[in-house]
């Protein structure tokens, strides 16, 4: 019992944007998989590559919803060591919402833990992480990728930039990653050709429209060869 002696766990929320849903005309995402009815009410990141074991479920999902996103935290001095992560929801703002009480996604850290880093991952879009280390001194604190480019990992080792400025000042997570992997190459194109005009959750839907089709594979060709940054710092 250290109430009065122990550090308070430090908790973190966090926001970003997908490329994918974006809409530049609204300067949001739009909530189109919702809109169709196609969203899993359990969350999808149970199989490959992630092979999330969390159980975080809605009984019914809000209209705000875009879909769903992966939270992760990690040790800096050894990215590939996971210290926490859960499932969340994703509004159109961009914000990473609970499951539970669909306030902002939060995660309490163990204040004597290593400093960590703020993954997100989504289905198919590329993988961002912050640039810098957690203050663990601050009790709360907000990591916003939508609005500071200078908030995500960005490595000299990779041409491509760390996220899509989708309109002035607002920047997302790259499309087109339909093998979920670190790189969107011809393994991607090849799986939206196989999936051409399946409907529903896909993978190899690009634009999140619910439907694979010419579109997604010209976005996937368009971000061809284009690498997370995460890749690099691993």
């Amino acid at each position: 019992d250290c109430e009065e002696v122990c550090p308070p766990a430090p908790r973190v929320a966090a926001r970003g944007m997908l490329e994918s849903a974006f809409d530049p005309a609204e300067g949001n995402m739009e909530t189109t998989l919702n809109g169709l009815g196609v969203l899993p009410l359990n969350q999808p990141y149970s199989g490959a590559p992630w092979n999330y074991t969390g159980n975080e479920s809605v009984a019914s999902m809000p209209s705000y919803v875009v879909d769903w996103v992966l939270l992760e935290f990690r040790d800096p001095n050894d990215l590939p060591q996971i210290i926490d992560r859960k499932a969340v929801l994703l509004d159109e703002n961009g914000w990473l919402r609970n499951t539970d009480d669909f306030g902002y996604a939060q995660s309490e850290l163990d204040p004597f833990s290593a400093e960590a880093v703020v993954v997100i991952h989504h289905r198919n879009s590329l993988s961002i992480m912050t640039a810098d280390d957690l203050d663990k001194s601050l009790r709360f604190f907000m990591v916003n990728f939508a609005d500071d480019p200078n908030a995500v990992l960005t490595n000299p080792g990779i041409n491509n930039p760390a996220m899509e400025e989708v309109a002035p000042n607002i920047y997302a997570m790259f499309q087109g990653n339909a093998k979920a992997g670190m790189v969107i190459n011809s393994v991607d194109i090849q799986q939206m050709i196989l999936g051409y005009f399946n409907q529903g959750y896909l993978m190899n839907d690009a634009n999140l429209t619910g439907v694979t089709n010419a579109t997604d594979i010209s976005l996937a060709v368009q971000r061809y060869f284009f690498f997370s940054h995460i890749e690099a710092a691993n």
